[in-house]
Parts: structure tokens; C-alpha cells; sequence
């Protein structure tokens, strides 16, 4: 029966990964003997994809905090200078505006609870993709 090649290049991908997890902490070396707990964890605690889901939590958690802040108000300067004809006033005019949006009508509670239900899906997005990267690594290691 012919096996199919997906598998062992998973799992060349799962050792290239945790090779590479463990590069960047030196400290820890990776055991030479390995059990699924012990996949498992190194997944969950080395494997870039992991730390990447992660970080999309915290720019879910950022974009919260940006829903919660005003808008940047808007200021300018504008003149007028009448160079011929009659005044019928100042011959120079000028103009300041400030200018503050407002948000009305709840915008900046609902744009909070957006932020809120991002960063949820965030978590929940990450964890299914960490449960999936080890589901399909123990199904790989079961099956040899």
C-alpha cells in the first residue's frame, strides 16, 4: 500500500519548525526523545505559527483601543486680500476653523464593541489553528 507523501513532509515541516523555535531560544535545547505531550507542547510553546496567531490577538487588542479614542480635530488658516476695486470693508480677511468631529448616535460604543468581537474571533481563530497544527501533527505520528 502506498503511503501518501503529505504526511512525512508535515512532519519535516513540524521538525524544520521546532529547529527553528529552537535557534532562537538557545537556552532550551530540544529533547532528542520525543512523546505526543511533549509535541504538543513544543507546538503550542515554539512554533512561529502559534506565535503569529498570537499576535493577532494584540493587534485585535490595539484596535480596541483605537475605537475608544475621538477623532483627531482639523484646524486651518485661510486669508483673503482684495487687490482692486472698492472695500466694502477690511481690505485683508482671515479665517481660522477648528473643526471636531463628534460621534453621534453611539458610533463609539459600536465601534468598541466591534474591536470586542475582533479580538474574540482573534483568540478563538488562533486556538482552532493551534488545535488543527497539532490534531493533523498526531494524526501524522499516529499513522506511522
Amino acid at each position: 500500500m502506498k503511503r501518501s507523501g503529505r504526511c512525512p513532509a508535515a512532519l519535516s515541516l513540524l521538525v524544520s519548525v521546532l529547529m527553528m523555535g529552537g535557534a532562537a531560544e538557545a537556552q532550551t535545547p530540544l529533547p532528542t526523545n520525543v512523546t505526543i505531550t511533549d509535541v504538543i507542547r513544543l507546538l503550542d510553546e515554539r512554533s512561529p505559527r502559534t506565535a503569529a496567531a498570537r499576535a493577532t490577538i494584540a493587534v485585535a487588542a490595539a484596535d480596541r483601543i483605537t475605537a475608544q479614542t475621538l477623532p483627531n480635530p482639523d484646524v486651518s488658516y485661510g486669508n483673503v486680500h482684495l487687490v482692486g476695486g472698492l472695500s466694502t470693508g477690511a481690505v485683508t480677511q482671515h479665517q481660522f476653523v477648528y473643526n471636531q468631529p463628534l460621534l453621534m448616535f453611539k458610533q463609539r460604543a459600536a465601534r468598541v464593541a466591534a474591536a470586542d468581537l475582533d479580538t474574540r474571533s482573534e483568540e478563538h481563530t488562533s486556538e482552532l489553528q493551534s488545535r488543527f497544527g497539532i490534531s493533523y501533527a498526531v494524526f501524522c505520528l499516529k499513522k506511522k
